[in-house]
């Protein structure tokens, strides 16, 4: 079988073409354009002589060599057909996939006559310089740089939308030891961005036993459902944290499931906004934690998730905005490990959360281990529900972290500065001077004061805030 990388029809042999004889079939111009200028034109050899075998072969290959742009976009669009393999082993792939290959593995400058897009182009670029590093780094990434060539032209858009993948078969594995067990029966793994299935791949290699992948674009979906082809992998169709607009999300499913205890999420964080929905999922009580043990475990750029377990770490008398305040209150954040940039694409662009200088990406991200906690005090530990009062409470009782805690709930619940000074309360204080326990009991006391379903939270709920407008600053940090 010819190889499925064609140059020229100038290039091949005549032996070449003989061997190829009895292929021909499987190249057929499934574009229709082209069937339509050979139909046009049936007479066009010289005295009506019929083409050999070969000068068909030869023709076909001219034709396919000269495709326009457009055409060679949908060819590249194709659904990659790879087969799963060992990294020493060659990637089979099947006669329908030829045509496909032989465009995918063009060189750069075929891709830039498609009339690429500025943001494509800046993609392409950055593509080359990731399959550079993966070639000079790591000998034992074959495997990783092919399935990353088969699905080429979707992963430029992934540069756009930031959704950053692991592509380093040894970072893998390194990351992998560190999560803990992963073979247990009850532990299902969760991957958002999973990419060219890198990651999933070694996954599986480590006795993984179940493995949810979330990808949205279709030819990524059907990459990664053949390479994982009777393995216990799902892969659904959805974004990882749109659990509020779906009833029938497999996040969803899982954390629902009898079967699974355990949930490891991993998800490259290229921005602050799925810190807000994971916030949102919590606190409106679609992630449990009761029955649940949910882990999550974001890889940022250095600098954001040094300044995430910083929060952790500074006085609770710091409390200096909604976000950290909203963050700190329901996750717990602790450092993993520090692993190179360059094992992900797209890599890790400068992020915000205030942190300075941010003219340059970053070349370290780290891996950040977060868990819910539970909010409780004196034994009481709040339910699903109430976890969604308590957000409210955050966003619209304590209207600023400088406010005086008296004229902030007396404007909601009127007499409660009295219940609050038998407590021993410091009413006449900010916020921000509260420690966490003292901050926790006086929405304890506000709750028995204003149970569910009082007027106070009907208000509140009609002001129309949601837990994305807590981080409405969360670019920026605490001063």
């Amino acid at each position: 079988m010819f190889s499925p990388i064609v140059r020229s029809a100038q290039r091949i042999s005549t032996r070449t073409l003989a061997q190829s004889s009895s292929n021909l079939s499987s190249l057929q111009i499934a574009d229709a354009k082209c069937n339509v200028k050979h139909s046009e034109h049936p007479t066009s050899l010289t005295h009506n002589q019929k083409m050999s075998s070969a000068s068909q072969f030869a023709s076909s290959v001219a034709v396919e060599s000269s495709f326009e742009p457009s055409i060679m976009k949908n060819r590249l669009a194709l659904p990659n057909l790879l087969v799963d393999t060992n990294d020493e082993e060659t990637v089979q792939e099947t006669s329908q996939v030829d045509v496909y290959h032989q465009f995918q593995s063009q060189p750069d400058k075929v891709l830039k006559s498609m009339k690429l897009t500025g943001s494509q182009e800046k993609a392409l670029k950055k593509f080359v310089i990731a399959e550079q590093t993966l070639n000079k780094d790591n000998l034992h990434n074959k495997t990783a740089i092919k399935w990353m060539n088969a699905i080429k032209f979707p992963l430029l858009d992934a540069v756009r939308s930031r959704a950053s993948s692991f592509i380093d078969s040894e970072t893998c594995r390194s990351f992998i030891s560190k999560i803990g067990d992963i073979s247990d029966p009850s532990t299902v793994v969760v991957i958002g961005n999973p990419g060219a299935g890198i990651l999933s791949h070694q996954f599986m290699k480590k006795g993984a036993k179940q493995l949810v992948l979330f990808e949205q674009n279709s030819y990524i979906r059907s990459h990664l459902e053949k390479i994982h082809k009777n393995q216990p992998v799902y892969v659904a169709p959805h974004s990882l944290f749109s659990l509020g607009e779906n009833n029938e999300h497999a996040l969803i499913n899982l954390l629902e499931s009898e079967k699974y205890n355990r949930i490891k999420i991993v998800q490259p964080l290229s921005n602050p906004t799925i810190a807000k929905s994971i916030l949102t999922n919590y606190t409106t009580g679609i992630i449990p934690f009761d029955n649940k043990h949910v882990e999550l475990y974001f890889v940022v750029e250095k600098a954001y998730g040094e300044k995430l377990v910083e929060m952790e770490m500074v006085d609770p008398l710091r409390k200096h905005s909604k976000s950290i305040t909203a963050w700190r209150t329901f996750v717990k954040s602790e450092l993993v490990c520090t692993i190179a940039a360059d094992a992900f694409f797209p890599s890790f662009a400068p992020l915000g959360f205030g942190v300075h200088p941010r003219k340059r990406r970053a070349d370290k991200a780290v891996v950040l281990r977060c868990t819910f906690r539970p909010i409780s005090c004196r034994g009481r530990t709040l339910s699903s529900t109430e976890r969604n009062l308590y957000s409210m409470f955050i966003r619209h009782v304590m209207s600023t972290s400088t406010a005086k805690v008296i004229n902030s709930l007396e404007k909601w619940k009127p007499g409660i500065g009295l219940r609050l000074i038998r407590e021993g309360i410091p009413l006449f204080t900010c916020f921000n001077q509260l420690s966490s326990d003292e901050f926790e009991r006086i929405f304890f006391i506000f709750l028995e004061m204003a149970p569910e379903g009082h007027s106070a939270w009907q208000l509140m709920s009609s002001q129309n805030n949601n837990c994305m407008d807590w981080l409405r600053e969360f670019d920026a940090t605490a001063r």
